[in-house]
């Protein structure tokens, strides 16, 4: 399975439950240097960790997880499975953050 610009699952953050939509993937972490990867990203698989752009209906309060690591978490969840992605949150000015996509 796969993750792509537009896939819709279910955010949960502390005791909120939103619909987001993924909208943009940035780029896709290099797991040996930790770096972003060069070129644009269609889709993520199982294992990558992206950067990413997400969508909320409404405006969700997180802390950065730079600042407080256990408010700074998130989880997203398709169809009541766990996860594809494991969050953490980043600073407002790019309101985007790195994802690990797992099936587990």
């Amino acid at each position: 399975s796969i993750i792509c610009p537009g896939f819709s699952c279910v955010l949960h953050v502390h005791s909120i439950v939103e619909d987001v939509t993924i909208t943009h993937l940035i780029a896709i972490k290099d797991k040996k240097t930790g770096k972003p990867l060069p070129g644009p990203v269609k889709f993520v698989r199982e294992g990558q960790t992206v950067f990413a752009r997400l969508k909320v209906p409404r405006p969700v309060c997180v802390e950065t997880f730079e600042d407080f690591d256990q408010f700074g978490r998130f989880m997203l969840r398709d169809e009541g499975t766990p996860s594809p992605a494991v969050a953490r949150a980043k600073p407002p000015p790019l309101p985007c953050v790195w994802t690990r996509y797992s099936t587990n």
